[in-house]
């Protein structure tokens, strides 16, 4: 035992070996030209330790990377060597150790494994008569990862965890890259924010490598922040509302216009989400805090965000019309194989085929390889009509997985724990509606979203249903 009360994850002769294989491998480091990574033996014990005893922790981090994706990789030599990745295969190692080893068994229960796993198999299926291989390998191997961070969050978020630690580990690492966004885009920092030095429009990106991903980020931890606004205690209320403001502020400072739109229909969910506060004795104050709001944003927004935004219906614009060239191609190519698709992730390939035909981007501004821009659009071409039949089951048994969890605690008197699965359902929601106008199928609060939607109905009480009475 440690003295925190952990068990450790290993024997004490294990450990031992461990500890002499350490040791020696810290001193051939030393003799060596690499005698700074002498640490580095003793640093990653310490760390996979940690993890055995609280592998939590590494899920936490796992989380809080999500919206500082251009910063997670560990090494300019190998790319796709990132910190998620890393703990990843750690924490699979431990889960491992447990099951194999101290013959625990993992908390995996979940309704959706049925249609995920059939999306799989139809996406295999796809992959063998697929032409682009290497595309729909590449895809595949995507999808197993996804399907690996789905189940870690099934087994690691505890009920403790989902009430408490885990939205604030989203929303404070959401709001950090906002800050950071705010930063660069005042202090023309780029790294922080894009076309700093350029002619093109200055963006903030905070830690995130694009825009639109960016903000996608951002408006995921709103309904959360808005839940702390609400039901917090002390401090969180204050500085959720701070946050709140911060987030919309870096919202702005993206100039995205997916962004915007989706911001718009954020606000919607919003006011449905919460309708119990619009009774007389609120309107007041809701017009009041709405009315500031509205002001302050008219002070803080650059004129170019209003005009940026104004090009959302010009057809003349090169990223507007072009959509319409993305549904053009994805219905050629759905047409072409509709039932398993073209294989997983070859939307790029069927662009790059009508590009070299000369059905679209003619001219100097053609680029052979574009996602379609739509997640939905992408499924579609990818695995056909029966990939995005049960990646449709699967969102919608997540959304009636909150739905019903949130019924239950309110029929119990849990305001603040429904309007926690709430929070988490809306946020959901604004991932989904932004997925038509961005192609990104593994962006983690999709995965970790339906995870949360299982964990919601666990953690819920069972309620008794009473016999009727004549």
């Amino acid at each position: 035992m440690t003295s925190g009360g952990y068990s450790l994850p290993i024997a004490q002769p294990l450990l031992m070996g461990l500890l002499v294989l350490v040791g020696g491998s810290a001193a051939l480091l030393l003799c060596t030209p690499y005698y700074l990574l002498a640490p580095v033996p003793a640093l990653a014990l310490l760390v996979v330790l940690l993890l055995g005893c609280k592998p939590q922790l590494g899920f936490y981090l796992m989380l809080f990377s999500i919206p500082i994706d251009q910063y997670r990789t560990l090494s300019a030599t190998f790319p796709s060597l990132t910190l998620t990745k890393v703990l990843g295969i750690l924490l699979v190692a431990i889960l491992c150790f447990r099951v194999v080893v101290q013959r625990q068994r993992l908390p995996l229960k979940s309704k959706l494994w049925a249609p995920l796993g059939l999306f799989l198999v139809v996406n295999l299926l796809a992959f063998l008569f697929t032409r682009y291989p290497e595309t729909a390998m590449n895809e595949l191997r995507q999808i197993v990862t996804a399907l690996v961070f789905f189940a870690l969050a099934l087994v690691l978020i505890r009920r403790q965890d989902f009430f408490g630690a885990v939205p604030k580990v989203i929303v404070l690492s959401i709001s950090l890259g906002a800050l950071l966004s705010l930063y660069g885009y005042v202090f023309n920092d780029p790294l922080f924010a894009v076309h700093v030095d350029a002619g093109s429009l200055k963006r903030g990106v905070g830690a995130s490598n694009d825009p639109n991903l960016f903000s996608l980020s951002l408006l995921f931890a709103m309904p959360l922040l808005l839940h702390y606004a609400l039901h917090g205690r002390g401090l969180w209320r204050l500085l959720a509302v701070a946050l709140f403001g911060l987030n919309a502020l870096a919202l702005v400072l993206t100039f995205s216009r997916g962004g915007a739109l989706n911001f718009a229909v954020l606000l919607a969910l919003l006011f449905w989400e919460h309708r119990k506060y619009l009774r007389p004795r609120y309107i007041g104050l809701l017009a009041s805090t709405v009315m500031a709001a509205a002001m302050i944003t008219l002070l803080l927004t650059p004129a170019a965000y209003w005009e940026r935004q104004r090009t959302v219906t010009d057809t003349s614009d090169s990223s507007i019309s072009r959509r319409m060239d993305y549904i053009v191609v994805a219905w050629d190519a759905f047409r072409d194989h509709p039932l398993l698709g073209s294989g997983p992730g070859t939307f790029i390939d069927c662009w790059g085929e009508a590009v070299v035909a000369g059905k679209v981007e003619k001219g100097e501004s053609r680029n052979y390889r574009r996602p379609a821009h739509n997640t939905y659009l992408e499924v579609l071409v990818g695995s056909g009509v029966l990939g995005l039949g049960f990646y449709l089951l699967v969102v919608l048994w997540a959304l009636q997985a909150f739905v019903r969890s949130q019924g239950v605690l309110l029929r119990e008197g849990d305001e603040s724990g429904a309007s926690l699965v709430g929070a988490f359902k809306v946020a959901f929601l604004s991932v989904l509606f932004y997925f038509l106008i961005l192609s990104a199928f593994y962006h983690k609060f999709f995965w970790v979203s339906l995870a949360l939607s299982q964990l919601a109905l666990h953690f819920t009480p069972r309620v008794e249903v009473e016999p009727c009475r004549a």
